[in-house]
């Protein structure tokens, strides 16, 4: 349960000297004691002016706020924010139905579609959270989630690394005479930069190699031999990964060559854009 503190109020004295002065902080002013419908500007001119330039203000943060529409229907301002090292972008929505007597939460997937679901996705870096929603009996309740967001300390500090995640694959047992056999395959939900590639085994007999490619070209100059009980570092020639591109491990044995516990470990992250 959340506690809330107890903040006090200037005194009147502090406040009463705020009149005809502007806040350094947010460039809103503050109306003189005394302005009225005959002053120069009129009362009216200066209140519109600061509800003006607060609403201004206020407009980056009403950005993806998901509202009541009544009717157990919300609607979602339109949002402009970056996913997977990604600038995206979402309209907004108007309309959308809620069922009674439910718990849902509402977010924005990594297509920027607007989704509406029982539980949140597994992996933190896929979505943008926006709400939670409640129904009772007709009536609707909305928490707004999107300070997970704003107030979000990255995993990883280094200057340049964006969320980076691995990617493995393991197998027990290789067998003989594989010629460039796929053994895993991933497709990148937004650009990514392949970092580093590791491969391990725990024995290899004669002859074998692994390769790593994107839409079925090699990422590395040549296949990699694994070293029994060693990790093997194979140099990445081209570590720019596509949207949606296909990311593919190959093994490739001659007749008498086999790979125990074989491990391939791909380093990502989202590709930096600037836009």
């Amino acid at each position: 349960m959340a506690t809330y503190p107890s903040e006090v109020w200037p005194a009147d004295t502090a406040i009463e000297a705020l009149d005809g002065t502007t806040d350094a902080k947010t460039g809103l002013p503050f109306i003189a004691k005394g302005t009225g419908p005959t002053s120069t500007p009129t009362y009216e001119v200066q209140y519109n002016r600061r509800v003006d330039r607060a609403n201004g203000i206020l407009a980056g943060w009403r950005q993806g706020m998901v509202v009541d529409e009544g009717g157990l229907k919300i609607g979602v301002y339109p949002i402009e924010f970056t996913l997977g090292g990604q600038r995206r972008y979402f309209g907004g929505v108007s309309g959308v139905s809620v069922p009674d007597n439910s718990a849902k939460v509402i977010y924005l997937d990594g297509s920027a579609m607007l989704q509406v679901a029982d539980d949140w996705p597994a992996n933190v870096t896929s979505y943008l959270p926006l709400a939670t929603a409640s129904t009772v009996n007709g009536a609707l309740s909305l928490a707004d989630r999107r300070p997970r967001t704003a107030f979000h300390v990255p995993s990883v500090e280094a200057s340049l690394v964006r969320e980076r995640q691995i990617l493995s694959v393991h197998r027990a047992s290789v067998g003989q005479g594989l010629s460039d056999t796929e053994i895993f395959e991933f497709q990148a939900p937004w650009a990514m930069t392949l970092e580093e590639v590791q491969i391990y085994c725990s024995s290899v007999t004669a002859t074998a190699s692994v390769n790593v490619k994107e839409g079925g070209v090699s990422v590395l100059p040549a296949s990699a031999t694994p070293v029994a009980g060693a990790v093997v570092k194979p140099t990445v020639s081209d570590s720019a990964i596509a949207a949606g591109g296909v990311i593919t491990v190959h093994v490739t044995t001659n007749v008498t060559g086999a790979v125990e516990n074989l491990t391939v470990t791909l380093l990502v992250k989202a590709a930096l854009t600037t836009a």
